[in-house]
């Protein structure tokens, strides 16, 4: 019999999640999730801290254990750490007794967190979100105190739970030390039965994100513009570090006769956007692996990206490009001559339920976690 693991999360996004409010959530987010219900289907006991209130908040739990933590918005500047945050978390993880504490936060909250696990005899595993926080480029971006904290997490770290090949490496190289182990992101809604939508009824290229440096609107106005023969709908609204650049791309993009802004789209939105979609357009300049790519996948949509292919997915198994800016339109042409003959798009679908079932996925995850346990 498989011994029954019980997992605690952070993530202060999950209940807008669960209530599939119109507020965005990233995909890290979404992936915590997809492990948390594949884990709960398997036995195991999940629970999620998250921001004060957010248990009465919650509509349905989906079988989680939401655990209520500190007010966002309570306590004084660089002191309610120290006499609020800390206490509240070390409470919290206390009372609950998990066998193992996943974050997915860097910096102050991940070295609290591991400070805290190493005090109260708890596993400690660092979800990485993105190839920017192994890599180094992360650290160079924030401030002293936050490379500080993440450095003591990492060093206190039971394990490193990695996305993609990069990740792995760069964990690898940087943290020898360390214990780390890869699994590609899980995909819920995976159905064999689905339909695949029928090429005449793809008539736009869509875009998803927050609209932040990262995902690099000026590239997205500069491909608009040059082909003006498609359209294209952008899903999503303003992210943090909303700097001139991006408001200036944001507003070129309103101007464009060829350009649709949909607003947010919730999870439940999103597969009819992209199942009439001929392609959904990457621009970001780094990803660690994109959500929106399952869920593009999961129609028969192929993606089309000018930098992020985590594992190679995309050109290995042939369901996406990965092209310049000025390559767009003859990449599109490609895809529709494809979709015609619906290969592209049955080879697509099938990808994603081979690959990326949540059930399989969240499996491996637990069989990690015995592993790490059973070290010691």
């Amino acid at each position: 019999m498989i011994k029954k693991i019980k997992f605690l999360f952070h993530d202060m996004e999950i209940p807008y999640l669960l209530n599939d409010d119109q507020i965005q959530t990233g995909g890290a987010c979404v992936r915590m999730f997809i492990f948390s219900k594949g884990l709960i289907e398997q036995g195991h006991k999940v629970g999620i801290l998250s921001f004060e209130g957010a248990n009465k908040y919650v509509k349905d739990n989906k079988g989680l254990d939401i655990i209520d933590t500190y007010n966002l918005n309570k306590g004084l500047p660089m002191l309610k750490w120290l006499y609020y945050r800390i206490p509240n978390l070390y409470n919290k993880i206390r009372l609950y007794k998990p066998d193992v504490f996943i974050s997915k936060s860097p910096g102050h909250m991940l070295g609290v967190s591991a400070i805290i696990c190493k005090l109260l005899k708890v596993k400690l595993v660092y979800m990485v979100t993105s190839d920017i926080m192994v890599d180094g480029i992360w650290q160079k971006k924030t401030n002293l105190s936050n490379r500080i904290f993440h450095r003591i997490g990492l060093l206190f770290a039971n394990s490193i739970f990695c996305q993609n090949d990069y990740q792995l490496k760069q964990v690898n190289m940087k943290y020898s030390d360390k214990k780390a182990f890869k699994i590609i992101n899980p995909y819920l809604e995976v159905n064999h039965e689905t339909a695949i939508p029928n090429s005449q009824n793809r008539k736009y290229i869509s875009w998803i994100g927050s609209f932040r440096k990262p995902k690099n609107l000026p590239g997205l106005y500069r491909i608009a513009v040059e082909n003006p023969q498609y359209t294209f709908k952008i899903a999503g609204k303003e992210g943090g570090n909303i700097d001139g650049n991006i408001q200036m791309a944001i507003e070129k993009l309103k101007a464009l006769e060829n350009v649709i802004f949909t607003g947010y789209l919730n999870r439940k939105q999103l597969p009819e956007l992209l199942s009439q979609s001929i392609a959904l357009l990457n621009t970001s300049f780094y990803e660690g692996f994109s959500n929106t790519f399952l869920e593009a996948f999961s129609v028969g949509t192929p993606v089309i990206s000018l930098f992020s292919n985590p594992d190679c997915i995309l050109t290995k198994n042939k369901v996406g490009f990965v092209v310049d800016e000025n390559k767009v339109d003859k990449t599109i042409k490609n895809i529709l001559q494809q979709q015609q003959k619906d290969v592209l798009t049955t080879n697509i679908k099938n990808y994603v339920a081979n690959y990326h079932d949540y059930k399989k996925l969240s499996k491996e995850l637990a069989n990690q976690i015995l592993v790490l346990e059973s070290s010691n």
